[in-house]
C-alpha cells in the first residue's frame, strides 16, 4: 500500500500515541459511527498496520488482533479494547492505580440493558437537558463506586471520563457517548434485522425483550431504550431530543386506548414503519 493512502503512517504507533492521535484514528475506522470497529473497518484497519503485507497475512492478522483484544468477544473492538491496541498514553490522573481499578470493575460488569441504561440516564440528567454535565456526572461516580474508591478522587475520574469519553470536547456526555461509557448490550433490533427481515418471531422476540417486567405493555424507560435502539438500527441517531419527540408521536399515533403504553399489536405497528 503506498504510504500517502495508508492512514496510520502519520502515528508513531510503537511509541505509543496521544488522546487527540487516538480519536482521528477511531474517527477514520468507524466509518459508520455505531461506536464499534467491526469487520470491514477492521479489515481496513488490519491493511494499514501491516501496510504492504499480503491479503492473506492481513486476515491472520486481523484474527490474532481479536484474540489479544477483543475481550467481549462479540468480533469487533470498543472504544477501551481499540485504547489497548493502540497503547494510548495516558495522562498522570488516568494512569494511576485508582483509575485503574475503577475502569476494571466497571467494564467487568456484564452488558445492561437499553433500558437499565436510560433508567441511568434519567436518573443523572437530573436537568433533563439531554446532557450529562461535570455536576451530574460527579453524583454518578459517586453512585458507581459505591465507597469503593481506592485512593484518588472524583474529581479525577470525572476528568478521565470526559477526556475518554467527551468525544466533541464540549465538557459534559450526549446519550450517545454515556452509552459507550457503560457497558450497554449489543442493540437488539440492529441484531436481529441484520439477520433479515422483521419476522413475526422476530416481532414476538422483540416485545419480549422489551417487556422487562412481563405485564404485556412497554413504557417508561423500557420505551425509551426501545425507541433509543430502533432509531439508531434504522439510522436516524437517537439523541434524547428524538427520542422523546418520537416517543410523543407515536403515542398519539398508535396508542389507541390511550394509557400511555405500548400492547403488542401497538407497538408492532411502530416497528412494521421502520421494518
Amino acid at each position: 500500500m503506498a504510504e500517502s493512502k495508508n492512514f496510520l503512517t502519520k502515528f508513531h504507533l510503537e511509541a505509543g500515541i496521544s488522546k487527540e492521535d487516538f480519536q482521528k484514528i477511531w474517527n477514520n475506522y468507524d466509518t459508520d459511527n455505531n461506536g464499534c470497529i467491526e469487520k470491514k473497518e477492521l479489515e481496513k484497519l488490519s491493511k494499514d498496520i501491516l501496510k504492504d503485507t499480503p491479503s492473506d497475512m492481513s486476515e491472520k492478522y486481523m484474527k490474532q488482533l481479536m484474540t489479544f483484544f477483543d475481550v467481549t468477544g462479540d468480533g469487533k473492538l470498543n472504544v477501551a479494547e481499540m485504547l489497548k491496541t493502540f497503547q494510548v498514553k495516558e495522562d498522570v490522573a488516568a494512569s494511576n492505580t485508582a483509575w485503574n481499578t475503577f475502569l476494571g470493575q466497571f467494564r467487568s460488569e456484564t452488558g445492561i440493558s437499553t433500558a437499565d441504561f436510560m433508567k441511568i440516564w434519567m436518573k443523572y440528567d437530573t436537568d433533563k437537558n439531554g446532557y450529562i454535565e461535570k455536576g451530574e456526572l460527579h453524583g454518578f461516580l459517586k453512585d458507581l463506586m459505591k465507597e469503593k474508591e481506592a485512593g484518588g478522587t472524583l474529581e479525577e475520574y470525572k476528568a478521565c471520563i470526559l477526556q475518554r469519553f467527551d468525544w466533541n470536547m464540549d465538557g459534559k456526555l450526549d446519550l450517545k457517548e454515556m452509552s459507550r461509557l457503560c457497558p450497554v448490550e449489543e442493540n437488539y433490533i440492529e441484531k436481529l434485522k441484520s439477520a433479515g427481515s422483521f419476522s413475526k418471531a422476530n416481532f414476538d422476540k422483540i416485545f419480549q425483550h422489551y417487556d422487562r417486567d412481563n405485564n404485556g405493555s412497554v413504557d417508561g424507560t423500557a420505551l425509551q431504550g426501545f425507541l433509543k435502539d430502533l432509531l439508531e438500527a434504522s439510522g436516524f441517531g437517537g439523541n434524547m431530543e428524538q427520542i422523546e419527540s418520537y416517543a410523543v408521536a407515536l403515542k398519539d399515533t398508535f396508542d389507541e386506548n390511550n394509557d400511555g403504553k405500548f400492547q403488542k399489536d401497538e407497538l408492532m405497528m411502530v416497528l412494521s414503519i421502520f421494518a
